[in-house]
């Protein structure tokens, strides 16, 4: 530097233009925005992405939306920007109404997909203030902005901790900050308030679910619960598989569409009636507080009783109610709805695609809905819909027995069974296969959607106390059958009669270690099975007319079951026809002829002929070739197996 040098400060220095405009920034933003000084009252929205890798599961994006008073933060994934309008009016709608308060300002971007019709008539209609903020300026939007930056920041730190790829951000992305808490399960009180209660543990549970999503899910131990002190009911129904075959029956004959639903959490909307303490779950730092349920939580005895208890509360006050031969089927008042439930897993059904949708937009105020229109799957069912028919199958279920129980290569059989066990036989070694496993996979089969398995499972169920070797390799027959079949199942068609047809046969002393006989019967609706059973009789019977009476009368009573569910599901009467293959039971039946041989036979088995008389169904003989139930009473050659399996499946 040099000295002795004198600083004129009064010199003018001209200002440089070029500079100017190199070094120029912006006007800093003032921090008096308006703040809410209640929840709801200001909601900030934005939506991050594409991300460089689309995730796993096919989302590219993700929509966050804060509540600016309490901090809440939601989270949606989402595939294309197109959905950020349904799931903010969807959220909106739905929080509304869960906190009983309205949003008064929603503040978002001026990016497109904020800045469409739907979402402005929505705010609208709504007296929604919607505050854009100008392009190019994220400080407006801060607070949504942070959120996303914490939300990646964490993201990101499981990523790498867990050394997974980056296809698997979705994964890693937080949900919904504090779900049981916000959702008010709990509130957290002192161990002292507890004095003299049982105070119930927890635990973490980790399952793959079938679409690969990986959860964690709290659940009490309902085990440490006491009857009469934590719970009075814990009974809960679902809707039964005959039900269900009939409605798609119903749905296929009349051209109806079908949606199907999931509802998140579903047990946590269970409300409770009783006190119950639980202690925090691992990884929470007490303090000496405990949790005080107020919601039903997974685990608890009562919880599915709570659950089913709110969602017919919810579903009446929606204009549904309960059908009396199904209290999981649900109905409106001209019967354009049909809905079926099983837990949280629901199946809509209607003729009118906005009625359909409109009553689902209602059940999103209740609750949090995954909705999938035009289903390929239902409770481990598969479909094949065309415009006049559909078809039920169970593929991906068979193939995952298979390979369970290392099937999958074995050579396909032509039947399920060859014949009964031999009876004089020498004893043969104890089989240390999982006997009972197997029976009890290849029962679910037999009883959704492959009566042609019916009898051989559950012959194959007589000896699961006890199985050899010849018992094990009567299972394995079944399962190199089903190999050879995979994508058999029933079948429902539009143009197809709608009276019932009821098969019903028994095999005289077929069991020879009781000498009891097996009754079978199959009853058809819109050219398909709707339900079958093969059993062994509970009592001996003496002569063939005895067992053949013993197996109408348990169809009997099943058919008086159908044709009341029919009659209550379409408000019509079905006519319905019995076949019978044994001349001297059709005359007993329609006569009420007894004579002195006959007089051991139980009473009930004579209200037959009431029925008969009333006119539930009419009575007809078949012969023994054409004797569809001949299928569930006895094991059958190729020929004969394969002209009934083909009447039965396709």
């Amino acid at each position: 530097m040099s000295t002795g040098m004198t600083w004129n400060k009064n010199l003018s220095i001209p200002s440089c233009e070029i500079c100017l405009k190199a070094k120029a920034t912006r006007v800093p933003f003032g921090k008096n925005r308006t703040k809410a000084q209640h929840p709801l009252q200001i909601l900030h929205a934005d939506v991050c992405g594409p991300f460089s890798e689309t995730s796993w599961n096919g989302y590219r994006y993700f929509l966050s939306v804060l509540d600016d008073k309490t901090h809440y933060a939601a989270v949606f994934l989402l595939k294309s920007k197109s959905e950020v309008k349904d799931r903010l009016i969807d959220y909106i709608t739905k929080i509304e109404n869960k906190w009983e308060r309205k949003v008064k300002t929603l503040r978002m971007d001026n990016g497109g997909e904020f800045v469409v019709e739907e979402l402005k008539n929505f705010c609208n209609k709504k007296g929604i203030e919607t505050d854009y903020s100008p392009p190019y300026t994220p400080q407006l939007n801060s607070h949504a902005e942070r959120l996303n930056r914490t939300l990646l920041d964490k993201t990101r730190a499981l990523l790498c901790d867990s050394g997974l790829k980056k296809e698997m951000w979705s994964e890693a992305l937080p949900p919904n900050h504090a779900l049981l808490p916000q959702n008010g399960t709990w509130t957290l009180v002192d161990e002292a308030d507890a004095k003299g209660k049982k105070i119930l543990t927890s635990r973490w549970v980790f399952r793959i679910k079938d679409d690969g999503r990986h959860k964690a899910r709290l659940v009490v131990r309902g085990c440490q619960q006491i009857p009469g002190v934590d719970f009075e009911e814990t009974y809960s129904p679902v809707v039964g598989t005959d039900a269900l075959r009939i409605v798609f029956a119903h749905a296929v004959k009349n051209h109806l569409h079908f949606k199907k639903f999931d509802v998140r959490t579903a047990f946590l909307h269970g409300i409770l009636e009783e006190e119950i303490f639980m202690r925090l779950p691992e990884g929470y730092d007490s303090n000496g507080k405990i949790c005080k349920l107020q919601k039903a939580l997974y685990g608890l005895r009562q919880a599915s009783e709570r659950w089913h208890s709110r969602l017919v509360t919810v579903l009446k006050k929606l204009g549904l109610k309960p059908m009396i031969t199904d209290q999981c089927i649900f109905v409106n008042k001209n019967r354009s709805l049909i809905l079926a439930i099983h837990v949280d897993d629901g199946l809509l059904f209607g003729k009118n695609l906005k009625e359909m949708d409109s009553l689902l937009k209602s059940m999103k105020n209740e609750f949090e809905l995954t909705v999938v229109d035009n289903p390929s799957t239902f409770l481990g069912m598969e479909f094949e819909k065309t415009k006049d028919s559909i078809k039920i199958t169970q593929k991906a279920y068979t193939e995952s027995v298979l390979r369970k129980f290392r099937m999958m290569e074995s050579n396909p059989a032509p039947t399920p069974l060859v014949s009964y066990k031999p009876q004089d036989q020498d004893k043969v070694k104890k089989s240390a296969y999982p006997y009972r496993e197997a029976v009890g996979a290849l029962l679910y089969l037999s009883t959704k959607t492959r009566p042609d398995i019916s009898f051989a499972v559950g012959y194959s169920g007589r000896h699961v106390e006890d199985p050899d070797n010849h018992d094990e390799n009567n299972v394995k027959r079944i399962m190199k059958y089903l190999k050879g079949t995979l994508n058999k199942g029933i079948s429902f068609h539009a143009n197809s009669p709608d009276d019932l047809e009821v098969y019903c046969d028994s095999d005289y002393a077929g069991d020879r270690s009781s000498t009891k006989s097996t009754s079978g019967y199959v009853i058809y609706f819109n050219g398909g099975p709707v339900s079958w059973k093969s059993r062994k009789q509970p009592t001996t019977s003496t002569s063939s007319t005895d067992a053949e009476l013993v197996s109408a009368a348990e169809s009997c009573r099943e058919l008086i079951y159908i044709k009341s569910l029919i009659k209550e599901l379409t408000d019509k009467d079905r006519n319905a026809t019995m076949y019978i293959d044994n001349t001297n039971t059709i005359r007993m039946i329609k006569t009420g002829a007894m004579n002195f041989k006959r007089k051991h036979i139980d009473i009930k088995y004579h209200w037959l002929n009431e029925k008969f008389v009333e006119g539930l169904m009419k009575v007809d003989h078949v012969s023994t070739e054409l004797q569809i139930a001949d299928i569930f009473t006895k094991p059958l050659g190729p020929t004969k197996f394969n002209y009934f399996r083909n009447k039965l499946i396709t």
